[in-house]
């Protein structure tokens, strides 16, 4: 996993974490207590631990995959890469 960062047009933060690390299934165990729904219902481990293996089956599949990618108006950049 990659988080990216620039600022009008100037890298400011280049953050590489094994992506190992955060999607595994005791970070997924781990997580189910913290995570919400969008009905206020709480996941349980096992949905995360499959949602993690899902990930991670198409990050092997798709190698620099944009999780996320946030601009902002003053032309900051954020982007997380799997």
């Amino acid at each position: 996993m990659r988080i990216y960062m620039e600022e009008n047009g100037r890298q400011k933060i280049n953050v590489h974490l094994p992506s190992g690390l955060v999607f595994n299934t005791v970070t997924a165990t781990l997580a189910a207590a913290f995570v919400k729904g969008q009905d206020g219902e709480r996941y349980t481990g096992e949905q995360l631990r499959k949602a993690v293996q899902a990930v991670n089956e198409y990050r092997k599949s798709h190698p620099e995959w944009v999780l996320m990618e946030v601009q902002s108006h003053t032309g900051q950049l954020v982007e997380i890469r799997l």
